[in-house]
């Protein structure tokens, strides 16, 4: 009489090269590697035979490649494969004990083979457009256009800075992972001006693959420009204390200057004292010197003019120049003593 053996099928899953996660892509064309769980028999040796198929195949032993596992370790490493790219691919287990007794075959799930890297793509600093200066310590940038053969698994951006007084190059900030999120923010209190923070976006393969894009940098400048003396008059680098305007006024301007960024515009407008300013500011570029024209201006009161100073980040100083006194002829004794 002989005593029945059990024989217990359990389950195949193809993993990552650590035996974390269950894939379904992966980048290695020369082995796979398999969990196995659940496979018992009641009594004596337990065998396990593998076989790799087609992800169309049934789940059989019809296979020219296969093989024995040496040991019944839940973690099991298939090598010596030529797997082809773009293929999908299965493994089917067949469990036997010392009378050949085989229970059903147990199929895994399917492993697609992607070598292929992500390609293409940009990055920009800043939340849209791509910016070369900020006033702000928050860090953003964005990006997109990644092409990869089965799609982005996957994103991770980390944050380099530059020094302005060292020029040396450090990691502010490691990998970060954002799933499948285009943009990313955070705020470096300890970013100092005229430092060049830059970007760099990774870019994830399901296989496991990345590809790197870095952006352009940009400068950081949370301080206004410098100002220059504001002269009222048309007189370069005079300061006229009294004219004979009615309806135009004139001024110009030392240059403004800036150790972070550089200056991008200048715009100005006539103030009088008590009242504000009378126009509107216009923007001379990056001329320094303009004329305001069409004015009412009343006799014997002042008029100022006040110009702004933007640098690239689009902070800006405002200073007004000495008041001068319009449409008055003569001055006073004492006036002309001073």
């Amino acid at each position: 009489m002989k005593d029945n053996i059990t024989l217990s099928a359990g389950t195949a899953q193809l993993m990552d090269h650590k035996f974390k996660s269950v894939v379904s892509y992966q980048y290695f064309t020369d082995k796979l590697y398999v969990k196995i769980s659940g496979f018992n028999v009641s009594c004596g040796q337990l065998t396990l035979n593998w076989f790799l198929l087609s992800s169309t195949s049934t789940c059989s032993m019809i296979s020219t490649v296969s093989g024995t596992f040496s040991n019944n370790n839940i973690k099991q490493t298939l090598t010596g494969l030529a797997l082809q790219v773009n293929e999908r691919y299965k493994v089917s287990i067949q469990a036997s004990d010392m009378r050949n007794n085989a229970p059903q075959i147990v199929c895994s799930s399917v492993v697609i083979i992607d070598t292929s890297k992500p390609h293409g793509g940009w990055i920009r600093d800043g939340p849209g457009s791509d910016l070369s200066y900020q006033a702000s310590k928050l860090l953003q940038v964005n990006w997109g256009g990644v092409q990869a053969t089965h799609g982005v698994a996957k994103y991770q951006w980390k944050v380099l800075l530059t020094s302005l007084n060292t020029n040396q190059t450090t990691e502010l900030m490691s990998f970060t992972n954002v799933n499948l999120n285009t943009n990313a923010r955070k705020t470096f209190n300890s970013v100092t001006d005229g430092s060049k923070a830059r970007f760099v976006v990774r870019s994830f393969t399901k296989a496991g693959l990345f590809s790197d894009v870095t952006s352009d940098g940009v400068v950081i400048d949370t301080s206004p420009p410098v100002a220059g003396k504001i002269y009222d008059g048309n007189q370069l680098g005079a300061d006229v204390k009294y004219a004979k305007w009615t309806n135009t006024f004139s001024v110009n301007w030392d240059l403004f200057t800036d150790q972070h960024s550089p200056i991008s515009r200048y715009t100005w407008a006539v103030q009088r004292p008590g009242f504000g300013v009378i126009t509107s500011f216009k923007n001379t570029a990056l001329n320094r010197s303009s004329t305001a024209t069409n004015l009412n201006l009343v006799s014997k009161e002042s008029y100022c003019a006040v110009v702004r100073g933007y640098n690239e980040a689009g902070l800006y100083t405002e200073v007004s120049s000495d008041c001068g006194i319009v449409n008055r002829n003569t001055k006073t004794r004492n006036e002309e003593r001073s």
